[in-house]
């Protein structure tokens, strides 16, 4: 036998905050579209996501702990 367990798609990882950003935007955010493009060429899209991170980042270099969860997840 086996066993399935529903995941939610998220994508997660860090940013860095270049002066432009607002963060408000950023953690407020719902039924966004966010994608990645990874080093080796890969692209992954997250649809109607919202922002499940804690907002939590470093001051000295200016990096934001990020965590979008959303109802779609397909890598193109």
């Amino acid at each position: 036998g086996y066993k399935e367990t529903v995941q939610v798609p998220f994508i997660e990882g860090t940013i860095t905050d270049r002066g432009s950003l607002v963060l408000k935007d950023v953690v407020n955010a719902k039924d966004v579209t966010v994608s990645i493009g990874l080093a080796n060429g890969k692209m992954f899209i997250l649809s109607e996501a919202w922002f499940a991170g804690d907002g939590t980042g470093s001051t000295e270099e200016a990096e934001i702990e990020v965590r979008w969860e959303g109802m779609n997840g397909e890598e193109v």
